[in-house]
């Protein structure tokens, strides 16, 4: 009991600074079972740095280290994705990892893609033809399972237009042996149909994903359809089979 009294007497006070700028106090005299929370405008700083100051019934002072915001920046120059973020301090031992994960348009939850040695704090990212949009966000991983620090939200958003063949060879060769979009793992749901010269319907599936064949068509030039949510007009174009 008195150990726990000892607890129940201390008052807590946490301060928040812009990295390298002064103090504030942020929230005065909280009891050490609460939990504060704060939402920083990121307009006025990318990194904020947090303390906590305590003083117990006997006067002692009690002062945290320093704990900084982990802050990601994606920069999606030239094509590809560039994650980069401040490197975590505060704990003792050091980050011992970081822990990228990301959520893609057609996903519901963020799943870990990587984990990365403590002192890395810039990371290449290449998987850009996942997806449209792209979110991420950084874990800073400590010696213990209560060292934890999550970064802010960012997201990259890349184009990945359809390729649209006008012909293909499907001659059993293992070359161009079948109907193929590039990138139609996007494109989906969707619809696809082909329609001969006559303007007949000669085959048509949901979902496609490449795999038509031609079936038993003839050589010669048939007319492709292409609907999907994801395109903003239809894909209408004649393809040629050639055997």
């Amino acid at each position: 009991m008195a150990a726990q009294a000892f607890l129940d007497s201390i008052r807590l006070q946490l301060y928040r600074r812009p990295l390298g700028g002064d103090w504030a106090l942020l929230v005065g005299l909280f009891p050490i079972n609460a939990i504060p929370t704060d939402r920083p405008s990121f307009g006025s700083a990318d990194i904020f740095e947090y303390k906590i100051e305590a003083v117990n019934s006997c006067n002692d002072p009690i002062i945290t280290p320093n704990h900084p915001t982990l802050f990601l920046q994606v920069d999606t120059a030239g094509g590809a994705a560039t994650l980069r973020w401040n490197p975590y301090t505060g704990w003792d031992p050091a980050t011992t990892e970081y822990a990228i994960y990301r959520k893609l348009d057609q996903q519901g939850i963020f799943r870990e893609i990587t984990r990365l040695p403590g002192t890395t704090t810039e990371w290449e990212y290449t998987d850009t033809q996942a997806s449209f949009g792209h979110q991420f966000f950084v874990e800073a991983r400590g010696s213990t399972p209560q060292q934890r620090s999550l970064s802010n939200l960012d997201s990259a958003a890349f184009d990945n237009p359809i390729f649209v063949p006008t012909i293909f060879t499907p001659n059993g060769d293992g070359v161009n042996d079948t109907y193929a979009f590039g990138n139609i793992h996007l494109y989906q749901p969707n619809t696809f149909t082909v329609l001969n010269r006559q303007g007949k319907r000669v085959y048509e599936v949901e979902n496609y994903n490449n795999e038509w064949t031609g079936g038993n068509l003839e050589e010669g030039v048939y007319y492709i359809l292409l609907e999907s949510p994801w395109l903003g007009t239809p894909v209408r174009t004649p393809v040629s089979i050639v055997r």
